[in-house]
């Protein structure tokens, strides 16, 4: 591919020795240069976080939706599998409205 790309353009093509992280090493020398605030990032620790999932069905209404729900620490992160937005809208901590049907 470098020779094709060199005849193309007629010229030198220079393929750095770690070309395959350039995008990486690019990416953290200007979020160094950015300096952004601190992160809730919980990759390095999270195999001590205590995490449950369970799921129910919903019998409000014909629909019969299988709710799934994530906790975390005892609080609620996530819902999702309904059809109404009923329990995906109704996390606490979240400020969200039902939409008019």
């Amino acid at each position: 591919m470098k020779r094709a790309f060199e005849e193309a353009l007629e010229g030198e093509i220079i393929v750095p020795e770690h070309f395959s992280v350039m995008g990486a090493i690019g990416s953290a020398l200007l979020a160094k240069e950015l300096d952004p605030p601190a992160s809730n990032f919980n990759g390095f620790k999270i195999t001590e976080i205590d995490y449950r999932t369970s799921s129910f069905n919903c019998r409000e209404c014909s629909n019969n939706c299988e709710i799934v729900k994530i906790m975390v620490e005892g609080d609620v992160l996530a819902r999702w599998g309904g059809r109404c937005g009923k329990w995906e809208l109704d996390i606490p901590g979240v400020s969200q409205t039902v939409p008019a049907h």
